[in-house]
């Protein structure tokens, strides 16, 4: 929900993202192909994340 809520709101319902797309197939009957968003939905995160840090760490030294 919270990133499902400003995706619709900001894109009024227009643009197709990873969380629109997750809360969509979670109604449907398909579990694996819902899963595999949801592990998408973590993964981007978590590599923005890391880059970040990475990034971060080789200008301090």
């Amino acid at each position: 929900m919270a990133q499902y809520l400003p995706t619709l709101y900001v894109g009024a319902g227009r643009f197709n993202t990873v969380s629109t797309e997750a809360v969509t197939l979670a109604s449907g009957g398909q579990r694996s192909l819902t899963a595999a968003y949801a592990g998408l939905q973590w993964l981007l995160p978590v590599l923005m994340f890391a880059l970040a840090a990475r990034l971060g760490r080789a200008r301090r030294l």
